[in-house]
């Protein structure tokens, strides 16, 4: 009788732990699942297949299943003071572009690089790149191919116009609006 119990309990004990060992697995899938859907996130944007263009940041407060499902977009490199960021890289010259968005961002490089130091860029560029902020996407001809970068030099032109800090402007970088500005096409 007491070989019955302990068989009985052994059995209970091997469900058990294959129940665990279930559970196990399936908590370690849904988690490599998180992981492939964040990898296909537009947030976490591969900076290797940048011809999507496809850099996104929090237009709208998270609601609460975003928050439970959603990684929070990783907020780019950019340099906290102009002090920082000195000394400027240097930027190509506006007039070797003949795409009249890629000039009028180039030629905004050349004016407010204190600026564009301070902005971080959504393309990703600082891990593909090496970039330090937006304004290194105009030290090369990235900005010139890239919509995200073109745009948000745009926006952080017409901020500074305004009137508008550095880090006013870098805020309304990370809240997405430079996704609706027009880029220049004459």
């Amino acid at each position: 009788m007491k070989e019955a119990v302990i068989k009985m309990n052994s059995f209970q004990m091997m469900k058990l732990l294959l129940a665990a060992l279930s559970l196990a697995v399936t908590l370690s899938l849904a988690g490599c699942r998180s992981h492939e859907a964040a990898s296909h996130d537009p947030a976490a944007h591969n900076p290797d297949s940048h011809n999507n263009q496809q850099a996104t940041t929090p237009a709208t407060a998270p609601t609460a299943a975003s928050v439970m499902t959603e990684p929070t977009p990783r907020v780019p490199h950019f340099h906290a003071s102009t002090e920082a960021a000195k000394p400027f890289p240097k930027t190509l010259p506006p007039e070797q572009f003949h795409d009249p968005g890629a000039v009028r961002a180039y030629t905004i490089a050349q004016r407010i690089p204190d600026v564009l130091s301070q902005q971080p860029c959504y393309c990703y560029c600082d891990q593909g790149l090496g970039h330090k902020s937006l304004l290194d996407c105009h030290a090369d001809t990235h900005s010139a191919e890239c919509l995200v970068c073109l745009k948000e030099t745009l926006l952080a032109d017409k901020l500074n116009r305004e009137g508008k800090s550095a880090s006013q402007i870098r805020e309304a970088i990370e809240r997405g609006e430079w996704r609706e500005v027009p880029v220049p096409t004459q």
